[in-house]
């Protein structure tokens, strides 16, 4: 038998065939009625079917079937092969539900409306006769939960009418003057909760209820109700010297911190800090700057090299200590050279210490805006393609000429440097 069985006790165990190595051989589970299906009314019959998980199970079958009077049960007249109740007369088939092979219990439903009174029913396997050349499979299968009941007693799904957290909460199934409400919590009755109505909802559980109406008792599915707490974690920083405020409160040590909150639908929505302390941060920050630059550090202002201390706000809201060393690039571009070919100052040559890589590019222009010297990736310290004072292969004029250097330098940063070179007779 599949576990755990759904109503927690006994199950009707039936057989499809293959019993006495007859196929034809099926078992049914019939009752007489306390009252009539009735003409032209909607019914539902509400089922669990199990199938074992140890048994190799061919395709199984449900069919519902009904007579007028309850003197045609039992049926078949001890019969072996008789097969199914409309195999005899004054039976009908009501209607059938799906085949199931997989292991394990499944809710299934027969929906019928019958065409007279009908006083006597049976379920089980239908007429067809299964095909047993697979000796190994298995003719049985379990029933249990069953429930006959008018279509519309089935149609008790629990609402719930408000907010999950207003003070006016309240579970509700449709309202019928003929039937009786009995509310249950975890399987447990609920003392005087006996209308269509739940409004003392104590707490998070499964709750169900139960309908009758001195014909037919069924259980309503459970709604699995919990307590709807919003839970926000947060995670701060306590700095040296000062207070940090939570909720009103002046916190001075690390640790865990709690506070509850209405939100807006009156639910709780719980705040969990944890306050760690902050550490003690010196910082050292080294920087270069050409001549003509600011340095700028959290929104201080920096232009002349040497050792600074200081003190910024940390992201976390805390002081942090900055020590900042400042210098200047080591790179020397000349203000005036006199190409003269006397051997001394002859080029205009870009020089610089371990902080200058390279010069991408360098451009001279006359005072007119003309180009007259175009270099690319040169290196520093190093005359081979420097300026030597001509435009193509005449001596430029005596003056002031602009240039425009880009610069490669060894922390990785490109700067555009511009200024102006004199050449001198």
């Amino acid at each position: 038998i599949p576990q755990p069985i759904p109503d927690g006790g006994g199950v009707a165990a039936l057989s499809d065939g293959k019993i006495k190595e007859i196929s034809a051989y099926k078992e049914y589970l019939g009752t007489c009625l306390t009252e009539p299906l009735q003409s032209g009314v909607p019914y539902k019959f509400q089922f669990q079917l199990g199938i074992s998980p140890e048994l190799k199970v061919l395709p199984m079958n449900v069919s519902l079937f009904a007579a007028a009077d309850c003197n045609q049960l039992p049926f078949g007249g001890g019969s072996d092969t008789i097969g199914c109740p409309t195999n005899e007369p004054n039976w009908v088939l009501l209607g059938g539900a799906r085949a199931v092979t997989l292991p394990g219990w499944h809710k299934m439903e027969i929906e019928f409306t019958p065409t007279s009174d009908l006083y006597a029913i049976a379920i089980g396997p239908p007429c067809t006769l299964n095909d047993w050349r697979d000796t190994t499979a298995s003719a049985f299968y379990f029933l249990d939960e069953l429930y006959l009941a008018k279509a519309y007693n089935f149609n008790f799904e629990i609402e719930i009418n408000d907010h999950p957290c207003s003070e006016n909460l309240q579970f509700e199934v449709p309202y019928f003057e003929n039937l009786r409400y009995q509310w249950y919590k975890d399987g447990i009755a609920l003392l005087n909760e006996t209308s269509n109505l739940l409004q003392d909802i104590s707490g998070q559980g499964v709750y169900q209820v139960s309908i009758d109406d001195e014909t037919i008792c069924f259980l309503s599915e459970g709604l699995d109700y919990a307590d709807t707490v919003l839970y926000v974690d947060l995670l701060d920083t306590l700095c040296m010297g000062k207070p940090f405020v939570f909720q009103g409160q002046y916190l001075t040590t690390p640790g865990q911190y709690f506070d509850t909150l209405k939100t807006a639908n009156n639910c709780d929505s719980i705040l969990r800090l944890t306050l760690i302390e902050a550490v003690a941060i010196e910082r050292g920050v080294q920087a270069k700057i050409f001549p003509s630059e600011t340095y700028i550090y959290e929104g201080r202002l920096f232009s002349e090299p040497g050792d600074y201390r200081f003190s910024v706000t940390s992201s976390s809201g805390c002081e942090e200590f900055i020590n900042l060393s400042l210098e200047h690039y080591a790179v020397y571009i000349p203000e005036a050279f006199s190409p003269n070919g006397d051997g001394v100052n002859d080029l205009f040559v870009c020089y610089g210490s371990d902080d200058l890589n390279l010069i991408a590019s360098m451009r001279i222009f006359d005072r007119w805006g003309a180009q007259v010297y175009q270099g690319e990736n040169l290196l520093p310290n190093d005359s081979r393609d420097a300026w030597d004072g001509t435009n193509g292969s005449l001596r430029v004029e005596q003056g002031v000429y602009v240039y425009v250097a880009e610069l490669v330098l060894k922390d990785g940063e490109a700067r555009v440097v511009t200024g102006s070179v004199v050449v001198l007779p």
